[in-house]
């Protein structure tokens, strides 16, 4: 008896062991491209760098109404829940799988932890923490949840980064942990556009500026906003014979300056997502593009003798917007054609080649009549002579 009394006591806590402890190398983190996602209001194709953290998700990780968000799904294997804890660290390069990374003097920054789930195990991160452990690595702390503010997202920070995502045990890796190695961050903007221009035209502006030869720029935006025709200076050269303004163009050709200083579009200012997208009038696609036809403002048509602010950013390959350009001012003016202005004036031709002739008097008239009268006198005495012959 006391021998089958040790077997059913052995076996006991046999199995009492593998239910409590499972072997450390059954546990193990797994991610994919379909449990790795950026939620952002509005989302972005796979051409767009989908995968690469911008200037808009930084400053999107404060939007309280829709904010951007990192989305991990993680399938976790053969975890105790009771001792383990999911974390997830985030560096340029280095190894965060190795304790000395996670320390204070390491390169690493943690960005989330919570606890894990069998099943339906979610994960949410905000970008800007991310930039912000890739911007301070050697901090006097390693936890970067909750840490960064409006102010990370303006640093110049081009990086490649790499996810952890790690069952940890009193501070130790358990098992196998995943590497996410497929995003960067990018939130260094491009040039703003130079040399501004804008031509008014009927119910239409039109402007012009320098093309670019920086690399990664995909295109330029045009923003408008209708103003108070108080704040525009008159354009000098508005006008004088030869200049933009002469020979029936509008009064302010190219872009007279604007002194209003309190309208959303400013020099050097970086809109936000909303004001991108509630002041965009035109878009003028690649790098070398260097003109845009502006027929709507604010979502209304360009008005005639109204006044308007015009700006231009520049757009990189990310989706990273540049400062503004310097702002000019043009009032759309209805356009003269030659053959209105003619009329105006007095004409009174149809419009034809034989419409344009002065019109007659009558003394022209009587003068008509003598000339015809003698030209047929002679040719009648031609013939005359020509029969005598």
């Amino acid at each position: 008896m006391s021998v089958i009394l040790r077997s059913l006591v052995r076996l006991s806590v046999l199995c009492a062991l593998l239910l409590v402890a499972p072997p450390s190398h059954a546990q193990s983190v797994e991610v994919s491209p379909a449990t790795f996602k950026i939620l952002r209001e509005v989302p972005r194709s796979a051409a767009q760098f989908q995968y690469t953290l911008n200037y808009s998700d930084c400053m999107g990780s404060f939007n309280e109404a829709s904010p951007t968000v990192i989305q991990i799904k993680p399938v976790l294997k053969g975890f105790d829940r009771r001792k383990s804890s999911l974390e997830v660290w985030v560096a340029a390069s280095q190894d965060c799988t190795k304790e000395d990374q996670r320390k204070v003097t390491g390169s690493c920054g943690m960005v989330a932890t919570v606890s894990p789930q069998a099943t339906g195990q979610e994960i949410r991160i905000r970008p800007a923490d991310v930039i912000e452990a890739l911007r301070s690595p050697n901090s006097s702390d390693t936890d970067f949840r909750d840490a960064a503010t409006p102010e990370t997202c303006e640093s110049d920070i081009t990086s490649a980064v790499r996810f952890y995502i790690m069952l940890l045990e009193g501070g130790q890796v358990q098992g196998s942990s995943a590497t996410w190695d497929k995003s960067e961050v990018d939130i260094s903007p491009p040039s703003p556009a130079t040399g501004l221009k804008v031509n008014p035209g009927d119910k239409a502006l039109f402007p012009t500026w320098d093309a670019s030869d920086a690399v990664d720029l995909q295109g330029f935006r045009v923003f408008c906003e209708r103003i108070s025709c108080d704040v525009m200076m008159p354009d000098p050269m508005a006008g004088m014979a030869g200049a933009p303004g002469a020979a029936g163009a509008p009064s302010g050709s190219f872009g007279p300056s604007c002194l209003d200083t309190t309208g959303v579009l400013q020099p050097r200012k970086r809109l936000t997502a909303q004001e991108s997208e509630r002041y965009r009038c035109a878009y003028a696609q690649g790098r070398f593009a260097a003109s845009a036809q502006v027929f709507e403002a604010e979502g209304e048509p360009i008005e005639n003798d109204a006044c308007y602010a015009i700006a231009l950013s520049g757009l990189d390959l990310v989706l990273n917007e540049s400062v503004l350009s310097d702002v000019m001012c043009a009032t759309p003016k209805e356009v003269t054609t030659f053959f209105e202005g003619y009329r105006e004036a007095g004409g009174k031709g149809g419009g034809g080649l034989c419409g344009i002739a002065r019109e007659r008097s009558p003394a022209h008239i009587f003068s008509l009549t003598l000339l015809l009268g003698g030209a047929l006198f002679v040719a009648r005495r031609a013939r005359q002579l020509g029969g005598r012959k």
